[in-house]
Parts: C-alpha cells; sequence; structure tokens
C-alpha cells in the first residue's frame, strides 16, 4: 500500500511511504531521494512499531495520525494485508 504525509496546514506533500510485508520504505515527494528509518522515528517516534504492529488500514492510518500532530497521512492506494 502506498501513503502520503501531508504537512498540518496542507501547503506540502513530505513523503511518500510504501508498505509491504510489515516493513516501510519512504521517499521525499520533491526530491525522491530515500528517507532514512533513523529520519521516520525522529518526525514519528513509534514509526517503525505502527507498520508491524498494524492489522488492518484503518488501524494503522490511526496510529500514524496520532505520532506527530504536525503531518497527516492519507491512503494513496492498496491496501494493508
Amino acid at each position: 500500500m502506498s501513503l502520503i504525509i501531508v504537512s498540518n496546514d496542507l501547503s506540502e506533500e513530505v513523503h511518500l511511504v510504501k508498505v509491504e510485508n510489515g516493513a516501510a520504505t519512504a521517499t521525499e515527494r520533491l526530491s525522491g531521494n530515500s528517507v532514512s528509518a533513523e529520519e521516520m522515528e525522529t518526525l514519528f517516534p513509534g514509526f517503525a512499531d505502527a507498520i508491524t504492529a498494524a492489522q488492518d488500514t484503518a488501524e494503522l492510518l490511526g496510529t500514524l495520525g496520532s505520532l506527530n500532530a504536525g503531518f497527516i497521512w492519507a491512503q494513496v492506494s492498496g491496501a494493508l494485508s
């Protein structure tokens, strides 16, 4: 599944996150550069645990949304299975 992270004021799409088989990869929307797991944990404390623990898409989006109030998470495609 693919998710997008948008700044809370809706001014900027920040990262694209792909979740597959309990693992996530993130890229910067503007540059296309990879975002490290460490950077994701800094921005969203508990990010890795949220990815591995989620049982469905709604749970994952709810958990990720609670990790940093400055950002909004949205589902772009697919679903957590």
